[in-house]
């Protein structure tokens, strides 16, 4: 009787491998535990996900680098672009600024209580039109539920930083979003918000309270959360390594 159990990399498929590379080119990056929620990976483990990473990276469709102290993230490569019939998109390591922002992003949809889905620049125009132009990650989301809504992330990546700035930035966005004729529609049913991410759970109470105080910023829902797992990519160097 032969009991020779397969290897794990001969197990995955393309369309698992396409999946963490659609992630990425979603999101511009990966951590480890957002790769886990991937739905392909759904009652599988640690190691069967590590594999499909490693494969990826051999296949040259991704690479890592640091996200801070402890933690890797993965970047979509040329060949991964490629793979996915993706013309132009970023590629390689990401810029601080747009770690922080991409990391942002990936954390407030996957990674909380309530799941949201990132919408590509691409499939923003069936709600913007023309006013969401390529480049970095909209912050544009959707919330796959009954619900059906629509958002605006913005992520404050400062620690303290000042509050008017934050809310004069929020009052912008208000201003700009109830002019779009496309967005009239969800706004009237209250079904399009707008997110400040921010990382301290003090400073997202002292944004809610500001915030309150100013009633045009009624005519849309204006939400505060805290990531706090963007704090040890703020606050420490790449020095440990780690998963």
């Amino acid at each position: 009787m032969n009991t020779t159990t397969k290897p794990q990399s001969a197990m995955i498929s393309d369309d698992m491998l396409h999946s963490v590379i659609s992630q990425i080119a979603r999101y511009q990056l990966t951590t480890f535990a957002a790769a886990q929620q991937l739905e392909t990976f759904e009652g599988h483990g640690f190691r069967f996900v590590k594999a499909a990473l490693k494969e990826c990276q051999n296949r040259k469709w991704i690479g890592s680098a640091w996200l801070d102290s402890s933690r890797k993230y993965w970047f979509l490569q040329r060949k991964g672009a490629e793979a996915l019939g993706l013309a132009k998109t970023r590629t390689g390591p990401l810029s601080e600024p747009a770690k922080i922002r991409s990391a942002g992003l990936l954390f407030f949809c996957l990674l909380g209580k309530r799941q949201r889905h990132l919408l590509m620049p691409s499939e923003c125009r069936q709600y913007l039109g023309g006013e969401q132009q390529g480049g970095l990650p909209s912050g544009y989301y959707f919330v796959p539920d009954e619900s059906r809504w629509l958002g605006l992330a913005r992520i404050d990546a400062g620690h303290a930083g000042r509050w008017d700035r934050v809310v004069q930035s929020v009052r912008e966005d208000v201003d700009h979003h109830v002019k779009i004729s496309t967005l009239q529609q969800l706004i009237s049913r209250r079904s399009f918000e707008i997110t400040i991410v921010t990382v301290l759970p003090q400073k997202a109470v002292r944004l809610r309270e500001t915030i309150s105080r100013y009633p045009d910023l009624n005519r849309i829902p204006v939400k505060v959360v805290a990531c706090t797992e963007l704090l040890q990519l703020l606050a420490t160097a790449p020095q440990k390594k780690g998963r």
